[in-house]
């Protein structure tokens, strides 16, 4: 019998994650899966609404709409068991929104993005690079680097990663927000952004020091 070529047991494996990744993607260490596996993974849930827009011409626009929410409701589904690429999906999608079928919500993209940074998520740490850069900015200028690598054994080129990760789960206890919580609201809820930037900033002013005190003593 001829053996399997490269090509052939990589694309078997591919198959195999995208099967499984409901149930093989609840990471909460950093270092458990590569960025590339969580990009992965991100693809897979992607390519289900990818095969929604392919029958998009052959749906009325509202039988169409309906087939989207579900969809959405069937990855929050997903994010509150703890399947991280499903967290990381919502971000991605309210962050970007879908013409007159899912509004664009800052808030709940800030949300789903941070419950998945605080679950392990390398990829939404990107996306919400913008509310993290005053956190590294804040480490940096109050911090004692050095102490911080050597008391949580990291290296200069996780640091950034981990100040997302510690500082995602402090900040998520001081706004209040749970899983199961996050899961109820409306899937296309009017966006309250900033009313969720005036109680994330009251969330901050708490929630640095605690963080930098955590990672430091």
């Amino acid at each position: 019998m001829a053996s399997k070529n490269d090509e052939q047991v990589e694309a078997e494996n591919s198959k195999k994650k995208v099967t499984n990744f409901e149930k093989s993607f609840n990471a909460s260490d950093l270092k458990d899966v590569s960025y590339e596996d969580q990009t992965f993974y991100f693809k897979a849930i992607q390519q289900l609404f990818t095969q929604l827009n392919i029958q998009q011409g052959k749906m009325s626009i509202s039988s169409y709409r309906q087939a989207y929410i579900d969809k959405v409701e069937d990855i929050a589904s997903l994010a509150v068991s703890g399947n991280v690429p499903a967290m990381d999906y919502l971000c991605f999608l309210y962050k970007r929104g879908i013409d007159d079928v899912l509004p664009r919500n800052l808030s709940r993209a800030h949300e789903w993005g941070l419950f998945a940074v605080a679950n392990g998520s390398k990829l939404s740490i990107e996306r919400l690079r913008l509310f993290f850069e005053p956190v590294y900015d804040y480490v940096i200028k109050n911090g004692d680097v050095d102490l911080i690598e050597e008391k949580n054994d990291i290296v200069d080129d996780e640091m950034g990663e981990f100040i997302a990760y510690s500082y995602a789960n402090i900040f998520i206890d001081e706004m209040g927000l749970t899983l199961l919580e996050e899961s109820k609201k409306e899937i296309d809820e009017e966006n309250s952004f900033q009313e969720f930037n005036k109680m994330a900033n009251i969330a901050k002013d708490k929630a640095l020091p605690k963080m930098l005190d955590l990672i430091s003593k």
